[in-house]
């Protein structure tokens, strides 16, 4: 069995575990597989990729001589003692919180 994270295994080995829910788990599973295999080879791959060679030959020159990029005010950690957190929430990007817990939401 395939788990994203280690979050999900408890209740896949607890699905494993019990007797009376051991084979509608697998069954069910394996029907989630056969799906995933047939998306997968029915995908309409119209992504033209380029090979290795190809993609290095067209990356991004930069040519940090003619133009060199602006010196930072500073370097290192800066804390702002007076900013209260209710101001932060809205600029929080909670997408990658979502995706983690594979909870629905932005």
């Amino acid at each position: 069995m395939h788990v994203l994270d280690a979050s999900r295994a408890v209740g896949v080995v607890r699905a494993l575990l019990d007797p009376k829910a051991r084979d509608a788990f697998i069954a069910s599973t394996r029907e989630s597989y056969a799906e995933l295999r047939r998306q997968h080879s029915e995908r309409d791959d119209r992504t033209r990729r380029l090979t290795l060679d190809d993609a290095r030959a067209n990356r991004v020159r930069l040519d940090w001589g003619a133009t060199p990029p602006p010196r930072p005010t500073f370097t290192g950690n800066r804390a702002l003692h007076d900013i209260a957190l209710s101001e932060l929430v809205d600029y929080i990007d909670w997408t990658p919180f979502f995706a983690t817990w594979e909870l629905p939401g932005h």
